[in-house]
């Protein structure tokens, strides 16, 4: 309604006829077309001429007759209106001018002034300083007359209706902008006049940083894509790694295993190895002493004889006495040697690892006795044991341990045993 009625002055009558809305007051008819009502650009005001038509008051009456016609009742009847047609009307369209146009921060800088030409182009401003300001009027000619302002901004709606003839806008986006200011005359007719400018986008949001940031989201996604590569790489890496650690420690365990198996079957050997060095040595003791037993007992027996023999007299007796010699000699020859020693002494070595030979090598100025006796107590056999072996009684056996024991050097508490075995 404010741009139909030109919304300056107050009506008391409203009357619609054809396309047309017909307004009244006591000073002015305002005709304004419903076709174009946005735009407001086909309104009509006219004044009443006074004391010519005077308006009954309070009884304000318009009757259209036609679209050019209608009758006004006053105080002297009626009064005939025709509506004056568009090339009576004055013509102000090409008075209105933005006189000039200012960039206001951080100082006053002017960017278009009104030429004669009307050459404006479309100026492009910084986003730093999109800070602009406008200067409009319209031409001294028509200084004289009633009327009022309204601009906008990319075809927005139109501001209110106002005196002011400067306007400014402050931090516009970046962007193409139309700035669009109105004159509208109390006739209803209006002038309008437009400046284009274009606020640039901040260095953040131009094309060359939009192409940089799309080449860092290149490098980005490469990075990352390289990034993951490398831990896709590292896991398997670290997953061969942990792999063949556990097969190491799988191969240390087998070996492990392996060793602790060997070492059981070295042990099961060893000990089958000692218990059959100590059978045989017990062997090769009990064949030693079964041995001087027997030579003591054909001593004995030929002993017997000999006395048998010595006893023998009277006829015959040379013939028993040379049965008894024969029965002798049979027992001297069956009565072992030193030979038979030596040959124990052999068999001694090979179980028990040449030990004769290095105890001879070791300590060479052992009596045979002396060695005997090492071997005999390698073969772990008691003193009464020993003795019998020796022909010599226990404290002889004693006797020669001590002997022993000053050749080998051993200090009180060393062992004679301990000596043979880990010694020799």
């Amino acid at each position: 309604m404010n741009l139909l009625l030109n919304g300056v002055n107050r009506y008391s009558r409203l009357v619609q006829y054809n396309n047309h809305l017909i307004s009244l007051s006591q000073q002015e008819i305002c005709i304004a077309s419903l076709r174009n009502y946005k735009k407001g650009a086909e309104t009509c005001i006219v004044p009443i001429e006074l004391p010519s038509v005077e308006l009954v008051q309070g009884a304000e009456v318009i009757v259209p007759v036609s679209d050019s016609l209608m009758i006004i009742p006053d105080y002297d009847g009626f009064a005939l209106f025709k509506i004056p047609s568009h090339s009576q009307q004055k013509d102000y369209s090409d008075l209105m001018h933005i006189r000039n146009v200012y960039l206001s921060y951080p100082k006053d800088s002017l960017i278009y002034t009104d030429n004669f030409l009307s050459v404006k182009g479309t100026p492009e401003i910084t986003y730093n300083q999109n800070a602009i300001r406008f200067e409009y009027g319209i031409s001294s000619l028509t200084h004289g007359e009633e009327l009022s302002y309204q601009y906008r901004l990319n075809d927005r709606k139109w501001s209110e209706y106002t005196n002011v003839q400067t306007k400014e806008y402050s931090n516009l986006p970046e962007g193409d902008y139309i700035f669009e200011v109105k004159a509208v005359f109390r006739n209803g007719t209006t002038a309008t006049d437009s400046f284009s400018f274009r606020i640039l986008p901040p260095w953040y949001r131009t094309g060359i940083a939009y192409l940089c940031y799309f080449m860092f989201f290149l490098l980005l996604m490469w990075y990352v894509y390289k990034w993951d590569d490398v831990r896709v790489k590292r896991k398997k890496q670290q997953a061969v790694v942990e792999k063949d650690k556990e097969l190491q420690e799988l191969e240390k365990e087998y070996e492990e295993e392996s060793a602790r198996k060997e070492r059981q079957i070295v042990e099961l050997e060893k000990e089958k190895l000692e218990y059959e060095l100590k059978h045989k040595s017990q062997e090769m003791a009990n064949l030693m002493i079964n041995f001087v037993r027997k030579n003591e007992m054909l001593t004995e027996i030929k002993s017997d004889l000999f006395k048998v023999v010595t006893a023998l007299k009277g006829e015959g007796s040379k013939e028993y006495k040379k049965m008894l010699l024969l029965v002798s000699n049979k027992i001297d020859s069956n009565i072992q040697s030193d030979e038979v020693l030596k040959r124990i002494e052999e068999q001694f070595d090979l179980v028990h690892n040449n030990f004769m030979k290095r105890l001879g090598e070791k300590h060479p100025d052992l009596s045979f006795n002396e060695r005997m006796m090492c071997a005999y107590l390698k073969m772990n056999l008691s003193s009464k044991e020993i003795a019998p072996l020796l022909g010599i009684s226990v404290r002889g056996v004693e006797t020669i341990r001590y002997r022993l024991r000053k050749k080998f050097e051993l200090d009180r508490e060393d062992g004679l045993i301990d000596y043979l075995s880990q010694k020799i």
